[in-house]
């Protein structure tokens, strides 16, 4: 029984000499009593390569390098007495979420809690809290009912912790053991043990204990040959001291002597070792937490301030690649170190840009990886009853399909298809809706359009896409069906492992990891491994812990997913020269050459503690206290050790350390740099700040060290130099020197287009016009408005004809068929006579007209759910108010309706012809349409007709649009109907009466208060008046008189938009225009048309949009993404109206164009 404790400051050489001790000892004796090297279980793989690596060991039997628990497992198999199977975190989380739910009544506080995601985590943590410290579930119902003082929530935590640990604890005994129940067992075998009696055991890497662990420490101490402890500080016991974590550990192995009565035989190392070579590392670890230090010059300590934390990452980058070719370090000399877990992601991405080998030393969730994704989507596919969306995360993990060719577009189609025909539920099972006469009409918006139809090769496509979805649905199904009759935890894990052979997963995935080995891509390939392993695992722990509980089918799957996001990777560095990247306070980094210490921002290093358990500070100090129960360190105890832990990382080096930190956060919040750089500026004379910003501008050369990220910095100077811009001469000189390495000349090549890059189009030649758009135009009026609006637009929807997938939802357009299929429907019912329309019938009417029309919407999705279904009450309600104004509007009007939804075009099956017209190039042009209403009024000498457009939004008639071809329906409507007045049966002279808008809608009565809310009668009136049509009438007095037969009686119309004087004139506000205007606006109209259509036909793509009134096209335009134009660098390419034409301007630009 022999304890020695080493101490001394970081770099004294305590963990050499354990190692120089140890080797000597298996020089001597290869064979003799055992060596035991005690060490944290993220530093044993490195002890154990250094003595393989070591030239005068090549390995040992004799000496074993340790964490607790596998010494406990060594202990254990030679002396028997644990027939207990070791219980694993996945299981214990499982089993804890069981049991929170098993006793959730018997839950004082967390019963609303248990249902949140990461609380049974939570909870298994505090229990592992716990039993670390030997607090058992008695000592704390014993605190309970002993203290009448605890407050009410304290309480009522502390109990329902009992509560679960007890369950824990009585489902576990005589079954499984914990990690620290273990360490239970490893004490109580110790002195049976011939082995640890024999042993030298040295304990190193440690900073501090669990009170279970010390328990371990002391029967190790007295029933071992000898221990030695090393352990890092300079021995002060100040509380507040820089060594406060370690001084207490010593202080608690000092007690473990008094209560052993032996003496320890204490060795001091105060000689710095690691930095002999070097007085700047000497000085900082020495003077680090001197109170008045001394000042020295430093030359090997940097402090980089970088404007942001990828900016941060990219110069470490460089700098390992510089002292690798510049001071022939190997990647395994340097190590980067961090606290800040975001600066993970970037090192991850940010390292292999620059062909740097590296090893992360950190854990990651296996739930990301496409297997587990898989597998936690299939059961959500069974839980939510077969959503789209688990469906297709299922399908695109490419898990189940690897094996299918091509699997990766048929899932594409397929997604699309379901996507736009709302696919979910017992529809993925029914197969009326997957036939190859379904998806012929995938992206058609309605089931009446007639387009062409699949070509042989379309049709395998679709019945590939078809018999993959067979196969994944079909073994589902077969799945859910089995999961269904299943009672126990059991049979589901047996029913689910089926499904897996069924899909022949287990060879799927040998097979992709020997096409990972094959590549050389050999993590990959490890974490297949590891992803296969972990879920037999957590199927094994399931059954092992659960099995004969019965459970729903819903609780089964939230367990096994709770499981399934325990998993993590463990991985061994692939490869033997590789940095070395970790976290500040687990990674075990030592005698390295550099070191980088990234994100030494305030909040970060000292950070603020952010404890995932359950007790807060206060309670467990209160628990302390009050009963002697201590638990992990508190927050404030942990703040205190801050200043210990940047300590230990920047004596991790024996050549150089370098400080970087940022100024603004991965999420763009402002940030400031570490207290603890001010203190290591202050140990030196000539330590400043280097801001990367200005050595950049300084020396821009620092750039060039990658030749991949090298071009990106070339290029982006380059741009700056091409926009006048002054630029170092430096980066032109790199462009040349680029441009001499040949294997980069594909790259080269691509950078340089995209410097000269103008967003630009090309005109299409007459042939290629053609073969898009035909050898004449048949098109409706809407596709010219598009072209003037961006004939880039034009180009894309009506010549590439892309399209955005259909959605399963309602969209404004459909809301507009809606509204024309019913009211053509209930005017044709009517004769257009809604005047004696009565309150039932126009109820008995809308029904009918909306039962005929909805089927026919977006494949029935009106019926489909309770948001459509209380749409189409919406609807039916829009349509009633839509006819009353109706009603109104034509019992005032001399203008009978007509007709309604009158098609036009230039074949027979048109109702109406429309006069053929030619391009410049005498082209045809055909255009077609359809008129939702016409009104005529039967005048003295001649017909009038009224054009009545109706909009589902409020929509005005712009006489500046009209002029610039950006709004053409009306006039041609007009047009049309003035061309075909014989087949209408109208009198030979006829004048346009109106053009108007008539908004389809249910106007709201807005009030803040029920007095402000008005008489039915007023209500009436309101809403009449919102139904007011905008756009121009004929000003003649006769056919304003006809429109609104009122005016007579009252100043302004609540029907059209205009109002009369008194003496019969109409106010300048009116939208009124002579007749002659009215020709020659439909004339200026028909000359857009030709125009229009000459420069479709001449090739024109520009993207140009067309601004008016500081308003473009782009806002609401579905080929942003594809046309690229920026609203600040292309302003040049708009076409400018410049602002809103007056009718006396409108008149000059007729006249002057008619002169031209």
């Amino acid at each position: 029984m022999q304890l020695n404790v080493w101490t001394g400051r970081s770099g004294t050489g305590k963990t050499r000499q354990m190692i120089e001790q140890m080797t000597e000892g298996m020089i001597e004796n290869p064979l003799g009593d055992p060596i035991i090297f005690l060490t944290p279980t993220q530093n044993t793989f490195q002890y154990e390569q250094a003595f393989v690596r070591n030239l005068k060991l090549k390995g040992s039997i004799r000496t074993s390098v340790f964490g607790f628990e596998r010494l406990s497992w060594r202990v254990l198999s030679d002396e028997g007495g644990l027939i207990e199977q070791q219980i694993s975190d996945e299981a214990l989380e499982m089993l804890t979420y069981h049991l929170l739910h098993t006793h959730k009544k018997q839950l004082n506080l967390y019963q609303s809690t248990i249902q949140h995601y990461g609380f049974s985590h939570k909870m298994m943590n505090e229990i592992k809290d716990f039993k670390k410290y030997n607090v058992q579930p008695e000592d704390i119902l014993a605190y309970i009912e002993s203290n009448e003082q605890i407050p009410k929530r304290m309480k009522d935590k502390l109990s329902d912790i009992e509560t679960i640990y007890k369950a824990l604890e009585g489902q576990l005994e005589g079954r499984y053991v914990q990690a620290e129940d273990v360490l239970y067992k490893l004490i109580e075998k110790m002195p049976d043990s011939d082995y640890i009696k024999q042993a030298d055991i040295y304990i190193d890497g440690f900073h501090n204990f669990s009170t279970l662990e010390y328990r371990v420490i002391e029967a190790l101490v007295k029933h071992s040959r000898s221990v030695t402890v090393g352990l890092t500080t300079d021995g002060d016991k100040d509380p507040f001291s820089l060594f406060r974590k370690t001084s207490e550990t010593l202080s608690h192995i000092e007690e473990i002597a008094h209560t052993l009565n032996i003496s320890i035989h204490h060795k001091h190392f105060s000689q710095a070792e690691r930095f002999n070579n070097n007085e700047d590392l000497k000085h900082l670890e020495s003077q680090f937490d001197a109170l008045l230090p001394n000042k020295i010059n430093s030359e090997h300590l940097k402090i980089i301030e970088a404007s942001n934390m990828r900016e941060e990452v990219q110069y470490v980058a460089r700098e390992i690649l510089r002292l690798s070719r510049e001071e022939n370090l190997s990647f395994k000399d340097i190590a980067i170190l961090y606290r800040d877990p975001s600066y993970e992601q970037l090192i991850e991405t940010v390292l292999p840009h620059f062909n740097i080998a590296f090893n992360h030393d950190a854990k990651k969730k296996m739930a990301y990886h496409p297997f587990i994704e898989c597998l936690r989507s299939m059961l959500e596919v069974i839980q939510s009853g077969w959503r789209f969306e688990p469906v297709m995360r299922m399908l695109k993990t490419g898990i189940l399909t690897s094996h299918i060719p091509n699997a990766s577009h048929l899932i594409d189609i397929l997604e699309n298809y379901a996507f736009e025909r709302g696919i979910s539920g017992k529809r993925w099972t029914n197969p009326e809706f997957f036939t190859v006469d379904s998806f012929e009409k995938l992206g058609k918006k309605s089931l009446r359009k007639e387009e062409d139809t699949f070509v042989e090769e379309d049709i395998h496509t679709i019945k590939n896409v078809i018999a993959l979805k067979d196969y994944v649905v079909s073994r589902i199904d077969k799945l859910n069906h089995a999961l269904s009759d299943s009672k126990t935890v059991e049979d589901f894990t047996v029913r689910l492992y089926e499904v897996i052979e069924q899909f022949e997963l287990p060879t799927h995935l040998m097979t992709m990891r020997d096409e990972l080995e094959i590549k050389s891509q050999f993590e990959e390939a490890e974490q297949i491994d590891q992803v296969w392993e972990g879920t037999i695992r957590i199927l094994d722990d399931i059954v092992e812990v659960l099995g004969e509980v019965s459970l729903s089918l819903n609780e089964y799957i939230e367990i096994l997913d709770r499981g399934l996001d325990e998993l993590e990777f463990s991985m061994i560095p692939q490869t033997l020269d590789e940095v070395t990247v970790g976290n500040m306070d687990l990674a075990k980094v030592d005698n390295k050459e550099t070191v980088f210490l990234l994100g030494m921002n305030d909040g970060v290093l000292p950070s603020v503690s952010n404890q995932m358990l359950l007790l807060t500070d206060d309670e467990k100090k209160e628990l302390a206290e009050s009963s002697g129960l201590e638990l992990s360190p508190t927050s404030d105890i942990l703040q205190m050790d801050e200043a210990f832990v940047c300590y230990i990382a920047m004596t991790r080096a024996k050549r150089e350390v370098v400080f970087t930190y940022s100024l603004m956060s991965d999420g763009g919040e402002v940030r400031e740099k570490s207290p603890f750089i001010d203190t290591i500026q202050s140990l030196f004379t000539n330590l400043e700040v280097l801001s990367l910003k200005s050595s950049i501008e300084q020396n821009p050369i620092q750039l060039l060290e990658h030749e991949h990220q090298s071009q990106m910095h070339i290029f982006e100077h380059l741009n700056d130099w091409l926009n006048d811009e002054i630029v170092n001469d430096i980066w032109l000189d790199a462009y040349h020197a680029a441009q001499e390495i040949h294997h980069l000349d594909h790259t080269i090549q691509f950078l340089t287009s995209a410097l000269t890059y103008k967003n630009d189009t090309v005109q299409l030649n007459t042939e290629v016009s053609e073969q898009l758009y035909g050898k004449k135009i048949n098109a409706s009026v809407s596709r010219f408005e598009t072209y003037n609006q961006c004939p880039f637009k034009h180009y894309v929807s009506h010549g590439l004809k892309l399209n955005e997938r259909s959605k399963y939802q309602i969209q404004s357009v459909d809301i507009g068929n809606i509204f024309h299929n019913t009211l053509k429907y209930i005017s044709d019912e009517v004769n257009g006579d809604f005047s004696k329309l009565s309150a039932q019938a126009m109820n008995k009417l809308i029904n009918e007209a909306i039962d005929e029309s909805l089927p026919k919407i977006q494949f029935d999705v009106l019926h489909r759910t309770a948001h459509y279904r209380y749409l189409k009450l919406r609807i039916q309600n829009i349509l009633k108010s839509t006819l009353e104004a109706m009603k109104y509007q034509t019992g005032h009007s001399k203008f009978k309706a007509y007709q309604f939804e009158l098609n036009f075009g230039s074949t027979s099956k048109h109702q109406l012809q429309t006069t053929p017209l030619t391009t410049k190039r005498q082209i045809p042009i055909n255009i077609r349409g359809q008129i939702d209403r016409l009104d005529v009024y039967k005048g003295k000498e001649k017909d009038y007709v009224s054009i009545i457009d109706y909009k589902s939004s409020e929509t005005s008639l712009d006489l500046t649009k009209v002029m610039y071809g950006m709004q053409m329906q009306m006039f041609t409507y007009l047009d049309v109907v003035l061309q075909n007045k014989s087949i209408l049966s109208l009198q030979d002279d006829v004048s346009p009466g109106a053009l108007l808008y008539f908004h389809v809608h249910e106007p709201e009565i807005k009030a803040t208060s029920w007095g402000e809310i008005p008489e039915s009668d007023d209500i009436y009136q309101h809403t009449i008046e919102k139904f007011k049509m905008d756009g121009y009438v004929n000003k003649n007095p006769e056919v304003v008189e006809a429109l609104d037969d009122k005016l007579a009686k009252q100043v302004k119309s609540d029907m059209i938009p205009v109002a009369r004087k008194k003496n019969g004139d109409l106010y300048s506000y009116s939208k009124a225009l002579d007749e002659d205007l009215f020709f020659k606006l439909m004339e200026k109209n028909r000359a857009n048309f030709v125009e229009t259509a000459t420069q479709i036909m001449d090739g024109h793509t520009e993207v140009s949009p067309m601004r008016y009134q500081k308003k473009l096209p782009c806002q609401f335009c579905e080929y942003k993404s594809v046309c690229h134009i920026d609203p600040i660098t292309d302003t040049d390419q708009y076409r400018e109206i410049e602002h809103t034409l007056s009718k006396d301007e409108l008149i000059n630009m007729l006249r002057e164009e008619e002169e031209e």
